[in-house]
């Protein structure tokens, strides 16, 4: 198995790199390596929501179309 790829921003790590790189990106992530699930927990950890949902109108009017 490839190495793991370095923490940080993917996107910007592996921009112009090829597929291969691309795959090993998914692989890490898919394998759930302890490093990157450790780093994206202390990420989310820090996420904060809205105490209250908002709900766009179209989608209202959606879901009262498709009721």
């Amino acid at each position: 198995m490839p190495e793991p790829v370095a923490l940080g921003d993917i996107a910007r790590q592996i921009k112009g790199e090829g597929l291969d790189s691309v795959r090993q990106a998914l692989r890490a992530c898919l394998a759930r390596m302890p490093q990157r699930t450790e780093r994206s927990l202390r990420t989310l950890a820090e996420v904060r929501y809205a105490s209250h949902g908002t709900m766009r109108p179209e989608a209202v009017a959606l879901r009262e179309a498709f009721d």
